[in-house]
C-alpha cells in the first residue's frame, strides 16, 4: 500500500479516537418556558456565502415564524471577531437559547462556556465545535459516514483503473471539513479491498475552496492545472463542485475526469446526477433543512427542561443516479 494511504490512514485513526462530541455539559435554561411564543432564540451563523448557509437562515426564520418564536438573526460575513461581536449583541437582546454555527470550533470554546455560564444553552448546529468544548447539545450531518458512503460506492467505479485524487477541501479547521475526507478515504480504502484486494489510489493535492462556488472554482483551476492526471476530484461540498465542474467544462477535459461531492444535496447538484451528467457522479445528503429543523425542536425541548442528546445525526446517505429522485425536490430553496 501507498505511503500517502498510511500516512491518511493514521490521520482517520487519530481522528476516530478523539471523536466529534462536544462535553457533554447540559444547561438548565435560566427560566423553562414550554410556549414558543414566550422564547428568544439567537441563531449566529458564521456565513451566508453559499447557498447551503442562506438555506439555513432561511430556515430558522420560517420555522420560528411558523412555531410564533422570536429569533435574532446574525451572519458573521466569515469573520470570527464579527461572529463573537454578534452573540454578545445577542446577549444584551436576552436570548433564551443561542443556535451557533461556529466559524472556529476551538476559538470559540470560551465564548460557549460563557454563554453557557448565563443559563442560556448553546445548541451547535452543522459544524462541530472542538470536542472540549462545553455545550448542550450538536446538530449535523453525520459527516464521517456520509464522506464514508461516497468513497465507497466511488471505489466501486474505479476497480480498473487508479484514482488519482485533488481534494477540494472547505476550510482549514473545520471538522465537517476532516471529518468527510477522512471518511472518504477510509471508505474508498475499504471497498477497493473487497472489491480487488488492494488499492490503487494516490491523492496529488488539495485546495481549499472556503465552501462556495467561486473559490471553489478558483481553487480547482490552480489544482487541474498544476496536476493534469487527476482523473478524480473529491470536493467536500456540492458549492464547490459545481465551480470545479465549470473549469472541467471549460477545459473540454469531462472525458479524463470525474467529479463527486462528500456532502450537501444542493439542488443544482441533484438535477445534474438525475440527469446522468457524465462528470458529475455523487454526492452527499446533508440537508439545511433536517439541520435547522431538527435544531429548532431540540431547541424547544431544552426549553421546556426535557432532556436531549448531546449529539443529534441528520440521515446520512450517498445520493447517485439510482436513488436521487427520493431527495431531489426542484422547488427547494437548496
Amino acid at each position: 500500500m501507498k505511503k500517502t494511504i498510511s500516512i491518511l490512514l493514521a490521520t482517520i485513526a487519530i481522528v476516530a479516537l478523539v471523536g466529534g462530541i462536544a462535553c457533554a455539559a447540559a444547561v438548565t435554561p435560566k427560566t423553562i418556558k414550554t410556549k414558543p411564543a414566550d422564547i428568544k432564540i439567537g441563531f449566529s451563523i458564521y456565513t451566508e456565502a453559499g447557498p447551503y448557509f442562506a438555506a439555513m437562515t432561511d430556515t430558522i426564520k420560517a420555522k420560528c415564524k411558523e412555531l410564533g418564536m422570536s429569533v435574532i438573526t446574525a451572519n458573521a460575513d466569515d469573520s470570527l471577531s464579527k461572529q463573537l461581536t454578534d452573540i454578545e449583541d445577542m446577549l444584551q437582546q436576552d436570548i433564551d437559547l443561542l443556535i451557533l454555527n461556529p466559524k472556529d470550533p476551538k476559538a470559540l470554546i470560551d465564548t460557549c462556556a460563557a454563554v453557557q455560564s448565563r443559563g442560556i444553552p448553546v445548541v451547535i448546529i452543522d459544524n462541530p465545535m472542538d470536542p472540549s468544548s462545553e455545550i448542550t447539545a450538536t446538530v449535523t450531518s453525520d459527516n464521517y459516514p456520509i464522506g464514508r458512503l461516497v468513497g465507497e460506492w466511488t471505489a466501486s467505479q474505479f476497480r480498473n483503473k487508479k484514482a488519482i485524487i485533488g481534494f477540494l477541501s472547505g476550510q482549514v479547521g473545520s471538522l465537517a471539513s476532516d471529518y468527510r475526507r477522512t471518511g472518504f478515504v477510509t471508505g474508498f480504502t475499504e471497498q477497493s479491498l473487497r472489491d480487488k484486494n488492494g488499492v490503487d489510489l494516490q491523492v496529488v493535492t488539495q485546495g481549499w475552496g472556503n465552501w462556495n462556488t467561486a473559490d471553489g472554482q478558483s481553487a480547482a483551476e490552480d489544482m487541474l492545472t498544476a496536476f493534469p492526471d487527476i482523473n478524480l476530484l473529491v470536493a467536500e461540498n456540492d458549492s464547490m463542485a459545481l465551480g470545479a465542474l465549470n473549469v472541467i467544462n471549460e477545459r473540454g477535459i469531462g472525458d479524463k475526469i470525474m467529479v463527486v461531492a462528500c456532502a450537501d444535496g444542493q439542488k443544482e447538484a441533484f438535477a445534474l446526477i438525475k440527469a446522468n451528467d457524465p462528470i458529475y457522479k455523487a454526492t452527499g445528503l446533508n440537508s439545511p433543512f433536517l439541520a435547522c429543523d431538527g435544531a429548532i425542536d431540540i431547541a424547544l425541548k431544552i426549553m421546556a427542561g426535557q432532556p436531549v442528546p448531546a449529539m443529534n445525526y441528520t440521515e446520512a446517505v450517498a445520493v447517485i443516479n439510482g436513488n436521487v429522485d427520493k431527495y431531489y425536490k426542484p422547488d427547494a430553496i437548496f
